[in-house]
């Protein structure tokens, strides 16, 4: 504006040209203390079963998973192994459904099975952990580590800690 000191006129243009002010971002996001536990608690290398739909696992626990949806490969034998792990995971042999009912039906059939079955699977596989949806009937195999609200997390034992435990 004319009449105004150098300085000062720009200060009032910079501030026209401001906007609304926004709500600051959050650029490290809290983690709930289930994430936190795992990061901080294992190894760099561990690898996880997980129910397929739990998206956040990976990017939140900076964890390998054995199958999800979140990267689903698009090249032949990618999309081969892919779905072998899926089939795996859910203990079937065909996709129990098409198109968008699959995610849903898959999920309910992961959080259905018995934590013996994801054991099994876990050990066929070389995973260290299993995460699941329930704490009943525990088999010796898997040790419950962490829970979290709605998920529990196994570490799997060694096998001579299974037969230690079986003996206890």
């Amino acid at each position: 504006p004319f009449g105004a000191e150098p300085g000062e006129a720009s200060a009032q243009a910079r501030a026209r040209l401001r906007g609304p002010t926004l709500a600051p971002i959050e650029v490290h996001p809290r983690t709930p203390a289930m994430f936190a536990r795992i990061r901080a608690e294992t190894p760099a290398y561990a690898r996880f079963l997980i129910p397929p739909s739990f998206d956040e696992f990976r990017l939140r626990s900076r964890r390998a998973v054995f199958v999800d949806w979140k990267c689903v490969p698009m090249k032949g034998e990618e999309a081969l192994e892919w779905k072998r792990r899926m089939l795996s995971g859910l203990g079937l042999s065909e996709l129990p459904a098409n198109g968008y009912a699959l995610r849903r039906r898959a999920e309910s059939i992961y959080l259905a099975r018995d934590l013996a079955a994801l054991e099994l699977l876990a050990r066929r596989e070389r995973l260290h952990y299993v995460v699941a949806h329930k704490d009943a009937d525990r088999p010796p195999g898997l040790e419950r580590w962490v829970a979290g609200a709605q998920w529990r997390v196994y570490r799997v034992r060694t096998e001579a800690e299974t037969r230690l435990q079986e003996r206890i």
